[in-house]
């Protein structure tokens, strides 16, 4: 506060409705330079502060009276602080400046003091809020008998400043920044941080209470060059405590819907002879062998007359008739008619369906209804891609976007056949037709070299024709595993990043865990493993050559130096999810193979051929690895059985 003797101008308004337009005023002078400016921002009026303002008003020029919607509602009332001001500003004889806020101010009580009706005559100042503010200021200033008392800088003008008040003492964050402590009761001005017209997160914490800490986005006005905060903490908990009593209503009111839904539901399914696929409010049922749905509400919307039928997506399903397929709604009118020889396949919910008539396949739409022309051999769907398919036409394979036609591919392709794809089983009947798609990234191969090269989500080539094993690909979904100039690697096929150098004679994935993989250098391979029961598994085994594991990252788990590794697995395997690999890995001194030929016990006519070895035991050792790559055990090689493992792994 200055010093009241010092007063140059007083600025005076209704505490409920004109603090913020008085306080917005006064920043906006001192940014032009008008220090001796009296401006009660705590509205205090009693004690020694009365006299303050009383002695401010008796030594101002010029007197300015903030005409907020409700700033003469009580100047009739006696003892009314605002009557006072305006009264000893009249005595003093100050210039009055009424500023009215935006539009024209004509909120006179019917108990106005008479001595008080000069001020409806003098011309009053319009203070816009818009972007007009800094001109109604300009105007302001030019009306005031007062000079500025200070030169500002450019840089102290362009600031935008922001007072602040807390009930609770805080610390301020500023974009994650601490910028500053704010005493309860305070206010506390920032005005060296914020940029007119820019965003930012402000974060209280208290350090009062164990109050979470409290953030907001804050827009500084490219106009207006102030603002203000209030942060009551207090009213803040009491929302919080509202917020989540609210919330927990809400969920034991859905909770109870849903469980009511389900009792109704329930009870309309034990109807039938079967229910199943609850998907998009619409649940398939059964009666005497024929399919129909009921909806939310557990009616009968479609009656048990189809066959076989899809799940509803985005209000639509497939369904059919006799041995013709085509699509219904939600209210069970046909959309697209029973003419397809196989279920009309959504893509990009019902965006796009494909359908079939005598082995020859098109893509059409809702709108567009059932097709007249079947112009492909297949069809493939690329999954993530509502627009593109794969079609086959001529018996070459080629990209298509289904609204605009053919895709330009930017690298030289031709026709190709698509190497992996998925099924995708589309019934859930007897009579289950599945549709192959695939999913980028997938492998392409060149129909003259016959190498593949690989396309990743973004359609472009990642990997160039090099392949020579047809696109193999891992559990991973961008990883493969290729083959160039006889030799393995492995090499993310989203990305064209290379895993490992392809340097391996060959490399296996292990099934579980399928972040494993066996690499060999001149071995052979053959199935006989044994588990911790001493079962024999079909899981596979490196024989011979240098052997060894590497993880999906390349990085080395069992150092290529065995000539036999083997997978043993702790725990139930697949099913049990702490189940603990380990790998045998035996080094066998004077190793020698052979095959052998068998008859298959199944089909004796069919011969099979086994991998038989011999090697020097006294000389050889085996070493237990688990998953991460360390040493666990080292057995002389008589010394290692089943009983030995058991022992280990317990």
């Amino acid at each position: 506060m200055i010093d009241a003797k010092q007063t140059d101008i007083f600025i005076s308004y209704r505490r409920v409705d004109g603090r913020d337009y008085a306080r917005n005023i006064h920043l906006a002078l001192g940014k032009e330079g008008f220090q001796n400016v009296f401006f009660d921002y705590n509205s205090m009026r009693e004690g020694m502060f009365n006299e303050q303002i009383l002695t401010a008003i008796s030594h101002c020029k010029d007197f300015i009276l903030v005409l907020s919607p409700q700033s003469m509602l009580r100047c009739g009332n006696e003892g009314d602080w605002v009557a006072i001001e305006i009264q000893a500003a009249i005595e003093a004889g100050c210039k009055i400046i009424p500023v009215q806020i935006n539009d024209s101010f004509t909120n006179w009580p019917s108990n106005f003091p008479p001595r008080f009706n000069f001020i409806k005559q003098i011309e009053f100042l319009t203070l816009r809020t818009d972007e007009y503010f800094d001109a109604s200021i300009s105007r302001l200033i030019s009306w005031l008998d007062s000079k500025p008392t200070k030169v500002m800088c450019q840089a102290e003008s362009d600031n935008f400043i922001l007072e602040i008040k807390v009930d609770e003492t805080c610390e301020l964050q500023i974009d994650g920044q601490k910028v500053r402590k704010i005493k309860a009761g305070k206010n506390a001005f920032i005005d060296n941080i914020l940029m007119p017209g820019k965003s930012y997160k402000l974060t209280f914490i208290t350090l009062a209470s164990k109050s979470a800490p409290y953030t907001i986005d804050y827009q500084c006005s490219d106009t207006v060059r102030s603002g203000y905060l209030n942060i009551l903490f207090s009213e803040i908990r009491e929302h919080q405590k509202l917020a989540e009593k609210l919330e927990k209503e809400r969920k034991e009111a859905e909770l109870k819907k849903i469980r009511e839904h389900e009792i109704m539901h329930k009870t309309a399914c034990q109807q039938y002879d079967d229910s199943w696929l609850e998907c998009c409010g619409m649940t398939a049922v059964m009666k005497n062998h024929k399919i129909g749905f009921l909806n939310n509400n557990c009616f009968e919307a479609i009656p048990c007359i189809y066959d076989n039928a899809s799940e509803f997506c985005n209000g639509y399903a497939t369904v059919s008739s006799g041995d013709k397929w085509g699509i219904i709604d939600e209210y069970g009118q046909i959309v697209i008619p029973f003419k397809s020889d196989v279920p009309c396949h959504e893509n990009g919910d019902y965006k796009y369906f494909v359908c079939s008539v005598n082995d020859r396949f098109a893509i059409s739409t809702i709108d567009d209804g059932f097709p007249n022309d079947f112009p492909y051999d297949d069809i493939l769907t690329i999954e993530g891609y509502a627009d593109l398919f794969f079609v086959k036409q001529d018996g070459l394979w080629k990209m298509i976007n289904a609204a605009e036609g053919d895709v330009p591919l930017k690298f030289p392709i031709g026709g190709f056949p698509v190497v992996y794809t998925k099924m995708y089983s589309l019934c859930f009947d007897d009579k289950i037709w599945t549709l192959d798609f695939c999913r980028p990234p997938f492998a392409i191969r060149n129909t003259q070299s016959k190498k593949c090269a690989y396309i990743n989500s973004e359609l472009k080539m990642t990997i160039p024709y090099a392949d020579e094993r047809s696109g193999e690909r891992t559990y991973h979904r961008d990883l493969v595993i290729i083959k160039t100039n006889g030799k393995m690697g492995l090499a993310n096929a989203e990305t064209g990043k290379s895993i490992t150098p392809t340097i391996y004679d060959c490399i296996r994935q292990y099934d579980a865990p399928g972040n494993l993989f066996g690499i060999s250098d001149g071995a052979s391979m053959t199935w006989y493993t044994v588990d911790k029961e001493g079962k024999v598994d079909n899981r596979g085994s490196l024989v011979g050559g240098r052997q060894g594991v590497i993880n999906d990252e390349g990085e080395v788990i069992v150092p290529q130096v065995y000539q036999m590794i083997s997978l043993y697995m702790h725990g139930d395997r697949v099913y049990d999810k702490e189940f603990t690999p380990y790998f045998i890995a035996e080094k066998l001194s004077n190793l020698k193979s052979s095959y052998r030929s068998d008859k298959n016990y199944y089909n004796r006519d069919t011969i099979e051929y086994h991998l038989d070895w011999s090697f020097d035991k006294a000389a050889s050792s085996v070493e237990v690895y688990n998953a991460q790559g360390e040493l666990v055990k080292r057995f002389a090689y008589d010394d290692y059985s089943v009983s030995e493992w058991t022992k280990l792994v317990k």
